[in-house]
Parts: C-alpha cells; structure tokens; sequence
C-alpha cells in the first residue's frame, strides 16, 4: 500500500461514485465508497505488523473512523446521503493528507507527473513570508489541473481554471452557490 496507490482507489471511486450520488442513487454511492474503504483497510490489514509511515497511519485511521461512523448511522430516509458524506469527506481529507506528502525534492522531469509539488518560499522583509506552492507561468501548467466543486455531491456552483497569456498566470474563476448544501469551488 502505498501513497499513489491509495489516490489513485480514492479518485477513481470518486469519478463513480459522485456522478451516481448526484442522479439520486445516494445508496449505490454510499456503497461504492464504503466498498472502496473497506478493500483499502484489508490492504492495510494485509501489511501485518510492518511499520507504518505516519502518513499511511493517519490515512487508515481516518478511513477506519469514518467506516464505523456509517455503520452506526440509523437506518432511516436519510441514511445513504449521510453515509456517503461521511466517507466523502473521510476520501477529501486522505486525499488532502496526501497532497503534503509529495516530496518536494522531485527533479523536474519527475513533477512533471505531479505538478503540486513546486515549493518557493519568500522570506524577504518586504514580504513577510510567503510561499508559492504551484507556479502556473506557461499554459502547460495548468493542463494538469480542473476544477472540482460542490456539483460532486449535489450542489450547483461553476468553476474553471485558465491560463491568462497577457498576464502569465492562471485565473481561477466561477460563480458559488449555497443551494443544495454547495458553496465550494476548489482546483
């Protein structure tokens, strides 16, 4: 089990399962991640006594966590939406975990297939300190990038990142909405 394999489990049930959350099959959703959680947390079992990277320990735990947390979810209407938000947002924070985990000392030719990991930090006195954790200054750069927002899970805001050429940068734009539990637009 390592770190690329458990994103790769996580974003693909995603791809499936949200689709299927948002046409109002919340139970099909529901299973399929809880499915997904369990077969990762048999892969974790299946490494017996092996030492664990804390990474890895987090992750399990928090799959753990939210496995037990569906399974005491009382069975009424609601049921299936609850258990599919619970380990949603168990998957949105392995993922998120994940994502500080990418090694920044990667040479280019290795970022290339994961464009997160490009850390600058400024410690000028005029600036304070502040990091640039992506540098988007070429249109490639932002080829690797989307927009995931609310619609995952049944809102309805709109989001979209470009590259802007007259100002050699990306623009992150779209319109948010509250409707339907929403208000989220992220890349």
């Amino acid at each position: 089990m390592d770190i690329f394999g458990i994103c790769v489990a996580l974003e693909e049930t995603i791809q499936v399962g949200a689709p299927l959350f948002n046409a109002g099959r919340q139970q099909a959703c529901a299973d399929l991640y809880r499915g997904t959680a369990e077969r990762l947390l048999d892969a974790f079992s299946a490494s017996g006594d092996a030492p664990v990277p804390p990474f890895l320990a987090d992750s399990r735990q928090c799959l753990r966590d939210a496995v037990e947390h569906v399974r005491s979810i009382k069975d009424d209407a609601h049921a299936a939406k609850k258990s599919a938000w619970a380990l949603r947002r168990a998957f949105d924070e392995v993922l998120l975990q994940a994502s500080s985990q990418v090694d920044p000392s990667l040479s280019p030719s290795e970022r290339s297939d994961h464009p997160a990991v490009t850390v600058e930090v400024d410690r000028t006195p005029e600036h304070g300190l502040r990091s640039t954790v992506v540098s988007f200054t070429t249109p490639e750069s932002v080829l690797h990038w989307g927009s995931l927002d609310d619609a995952v899970m049944g809102g309805v805001s709109r989001s979209v990142l470009s590259f802007d050429k007259s100002r050699s940068h990306a623009v992150f734009r779209g319109t948010l909405s509250l409707m339907f539990n929403g208000g989220v637009g992220f890349f």
